[in-house]
Protein backbone atom coordinates (compact mmCIF):
# COMPACT_ATOMS: atom_id res chain seq x y z
CA UNK A 1 0.00 0.00 0.00
CA UNK A 2 1.69 3.32 -0.96
CA UNK A 3 1.60 6.51 1.36
CA UNK A 4 -1.08 8.39 -0.44
CA UNK A 5 -3.62 5.00 -0.04
CA UNK A 6 -2.50 4.47 3.97
CA UNK A 7 -3.50 8.82 4.65
CA UNK A 8 -6.65 8.13 3.06
CA UNK A 9 -7.77 5.00 4.59
CA UNK A 10 -6.30 6.52 8.27
CA UNK A 11 -8.25 9.51 7.66
CA UNK A 12 -11.37 7.91 6.39
CA UNK A 13 -10.86 5.81 9.12
CA UNK A 14 -10.70 8.65 12.07
CA UNK A 15 -13.60 10.31 10.56
CA UNK A 16 -15.89 7.28 10.78
CA UNK A 17 -14.78 6.46 14.28
CA UNK A 18 -15.89 10.33 15.12
CA UNK A 19 -19.02 10.14 13.32
CA UNK A 20 -19.83 6.70 15.52
CA UNK A 21 -18.71 7.98 18.64
CA UNK A 22 -20.69 11.25 18.25
CA UNK A 23 -23.44 9.47 16.43
CA UNK A 24 -23.44 7.42 20.08
CA UNK A 25 -23.27 10.26 21.95
CA UNK A 26 -27.27 10.52 23.91
CA UNK A 27 -28.11 13.99 25.85
CA UNK A 28 -29.48 13.31 29.08
CA UNK A 29 -31.60 15.11 31.59
CA UNK A 30 -31.71 14.13 34.95
CA UNK A 31 -33.67 15.58 38.32
CA UNK A 32 -33.41 14.31 42.01
CA UNK A 33 -37.21 13.74 43.63
CA UNK A 34 -38.17 14.29 47.20
CA UNK A 35 -40.90 15.34 49.60
CA UNK A 36 -40.83 17.49 52.93
CA UNK A 37 -43.50 15.79 54.79
CA UNK A 38 -45.22 18.38 57.60
CA UNK A 39 -45.23 16.24 60.93
CA UNK A 40 -46.36 17.49 64.31
CA UNK A 41 -42.64 17.35 65.40
CA UNK A 42 -41.05 18.71 62.28
CA UNK A 43 -40.32 18.69 58.83
CA UNK A 44 -39.24 15.36 57.56
CA UNK A 45 -37.14 14.63 54.43
CA UNK A 46 -38.50 12.26 52.61
CA UNK A 47 -38.51 9.98 49.56
CA UNK A 48 -41.70 8.24 49.13
CA UNK A 49 -41.91 4.93 50.92
CA UNK A 50 -45.70 5.40 51.26
CA UNK A 51 -47.94 8.28 53.20
CA UNK A 52 -50.98 7.91 55.39
CA UNK A 53 -54.21 9.70 54.40
CA UNK A 54 -54.22 13.74 54.98
CA UNK A 55 -50.51 13.74 55.43
CA UNK A 56 -49.57 17.27 54.26
CA UNK A 57 -46.44 17.58 51.63
CA UNK A 58 -44.14 19.61 49.80
CA UNK A 59 -42.24 18.20 46.32
CA UNK A 60 -38.77 19.04 45.84
CA UNK A 61 -37.29 19.20 43.03
CA UNK A 62 -33.52 19.47 41.89
CA UNK A 63 -32.40 19.12 37.91
CA UNK A 64 -29.17 18.33 36.63
CA UNK A 65 -29.18 21.15 33.87
CA UNK A 66 -31.39 24.35 33.26
CA UNK A 67 -34.64 22.90 32.08
CA UNK A 68 -38.55 24.00 32.22
CA UNK A 69 -40.36 21.72 34.09
CA UNK A 70 -44.24 20.64 34.21
CA UNK A 71 -46.32 18.92 37.22
CA UNK A 72 -48.96 17.51 36.67
CA UNK A 73 -51.22 15.62 39.91
CA UNK A 74 -53.37 12.63 38.93
CA UNK A 75 -55.74 12.33 42.14
CA UNK A 76 -57.74 8.92 43.68
CA UNK A 77 -60.54 9.37 41.06
CA UNK A 78 -58.39 10.18 38.29
CA UNK A 79 -58.82 14.20 37.61
CA UNK A 80 -55.89 15.85 36.67
CA UNK A 81 -54.78 19.44 37.95
CA UNK A 82 -51.24 21.00 36.56
CA UNK A 83 -49.35 21.70 40.15
CA UNK A 84 -46.65 23.36 38.21
CA UNK A 85 -46.13 25.53 36.79
CA UNK A 86 -49.25 27.79 38.24
CA UNK A 87 -49.75 31.23 38.44
CA UNK A 88 -49.67 31.52 42.32
CA UNK A 89 -46.20 30.06 42.09
CA UNK A 90 -43.16 31.37 41.09
CA UNK A 91 -46.08 34.07 39.28
CA UNK A 92 -45.91 30.94 36.49
CA UNK A 93 -42.82 30.82 35.56
CA UNK A 94 -41.32 27.11 35.58
CA UNK A 95 -37.74 27.64 34.12
CA UNK A 96 -35.48 25.85 36.85
CA UNK A 97 -31.94 26.29 37.16
CA UNK A 98 -29.66 23.18 37.32
CA UNK A 99 -28.11 22.10 40.56
CA UNK A 100 -31.04 24.33 42.54
CA UNK A 101 -34.11 22.80 44.68
CA UNK A 102 -37.13 23.73 43.42
CA UNK A 103 -39.78 23.51 46.09
CA UNK A 104 -43.49 23.18 45.10
CA UNK A 105 -45.77 25.04 47.00
CA UNK A 106 -42.56 27.93 47.28
CA UNK A 107 -45.00 28.12 50.50
CA UNK A 108 -47.71 26.10 52.16
CA UNK A 109 -48.50 22.41 51.65
CA UNK A 110 -50.44 19.85 49.33
CA UNK A 111 -52.56 17.58 51.08
CA UNK A 112 -53.69 14.20 50.21
CA UNK A 113 -56.66 13.52 50.08
CA UNK A 114 -58.83 11.01 52.63
CA UNK A 115 -59.32 8.25 50.67
CA UNK A 116 -56.81 5.41 50.53
CA UNK A 117 -55.56 4.70 47.42
CA UNK A 118 -52.67 6.05 44.64
CA UNK A 119 -52.42 9.71 43.82
CA UNK A 120 -49.91 10.49 41.14
CA UNK A 121 -47.81 13.43 40.41
CA UNK A 122 -46.26 13.11 36.36
CA UNK A 123 -42.97 14.99 35.94
CA UNK A 124 -42.17 16.39 32.72
CA UNK A 125 -38.67 18.63 32.09
CA UNK A 126 -36.88 19.84 29.05
CA UNK A 127 -34.08 22.24 27.74
CA UNK A 128 -37.14 24.12 25.95
CA UNK A 129 -40.68 24.57 26.53
CA UNK A 130 -43.02 21.60 25.44
CA UNK A 131 -45.37 23.35 23.51
CA UNK A 132 -48.33 20.54 23.94
CA UNK A 133 -47.78 20.92 27.59
CA UNK A 134 -48.11 24.93 27.68
CA UNK A 135 -51.17 24.05 26.17
CA UNK A 136 -52.63 22.77 29.62
CA UNK A 137 -52.04 25.64 31.98
CA UNK A 138 -54.24 27.51 34.21
CA UNK A 139 -57.51 25.49 32.74
CA UNK A 140 -59.52 22.61 34.03
CA UNK A 141 -57.96 19.67 32.64
CA UNK A 142 -60.03 16.31 31.02
CA UNK A 143 -58.77 13.68 32.13
CA UNK A 144 -59.14 12.20 28.54
CA UNK A 145 -57.52 15.44 27.42
CA UNK A 146 -54.50 14.86 29.95
CA UNK A 147 -54.17 11.56 28.64
CA UNK A 148 -54.03 12.14 25.16
CA UNK A 149 -51.61 15.11 25.32
CA UNK A 150 -49.27 12.79 27.62
CA UNK A 151 -49.32 10.31 24.34
CA UNK A 152 -48.52 12.94 21.61
CA UNK A 153 -45.24 14.07 24.06
CA UNK A 154 -44.42 10.39 24.18
CA UNK A 155 -44.82 9.94 20.56
CA UNK A 156 -43.98 13.67 19.09
CA UNK A 157 -40.40 13.72 21.16
CA UNK A 158 -39.87 9.99 21.16
CA UNK A 159 -39.60 9.96 24.95
CA UNK A 160 -40.25 7.18 27.27
CA UNK A 161 -41.06 7.22 31.03
CA UNK A 162 -37.48 7.72 32.22
CA UNK A 163 -35.67 5.09 34.70
CA UNK A 164 -34.93 5.81 38.27
CA UNK A 165 -31.53 5.32 39.45
CA UNK A 166 -31.25 3.61 42.52
CA UNK A 167 -29.13 5.35 45.49
CA UNK A 168 -28.35 5.04 48.82
CA UNK A 169 -29.92 8.50 49.76
CA UNK A 170 -33.22 8.57 51.83
CA UNK A 171 -34.17 12.16 51.22
CA UNK A 172 -34.47 12.12 47.57
CA UNK A 173 -34.77 9.42 44.25
CA UNK A 174 -33.33 10.04 40.83
CA UNK A 175 -34.47 9.85 37.59
CA UNK A 176 -32.63 10.36 34.17
CA UNK A 177 -33.49 9.76 30.78
CA UNK A 178 -30.83 9.40 27.97
CA UNK A 179 -31.79 10.16 24.29
CA UNK A 180 -30.64 11.29 20.71
CA UNK A 181 -32.90 14.07 20.62
CA UNK A 182 -32.13 17.68 20.25
CA UNK A 183 -34.31 18.33 23.14
CA UNK A 184 -34.55 15.35 25.23
CA UNK A 185 -37.74 14.71 27.70
CA UNK A 186 -37.45 13.62 30.87
CA UNK A 187 -40.97 11.78 31.83
CA UNK A 188 -41.63 10.10 34.99
CA UNK A 189 -43.86 9.17 37.68
CA UNK A 190 -44.14 9.04 41.42
CA UNK A 191 -46.98 7.25 43.31
CA UNK A 192 -48.42 8.52 46.47
CA UNK A 193 -49.27 5.56 47.64
CA UNK A 194 -51.54 6.27 50.89
CA UNK A 195 -53.72 4.51 53.36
Amino acid sequence: MDARKSRLWCMSGTVLLAAVLLGGCARTVGMRVGFDLQRPQAVMQYANLGFQSGERFRLRMMPDQDCYVYVLHEGTDGSYVMLFPMTEIESGKNFCRARTWVEIPSTGWYRLDEKAGIERLIVLACSKHIGEIEALRNRPLAPNEVKAVLKTVEDTHNTRVSQRLEEKRLDCLYYLVASRDEFPVLHFKVDLVHQ
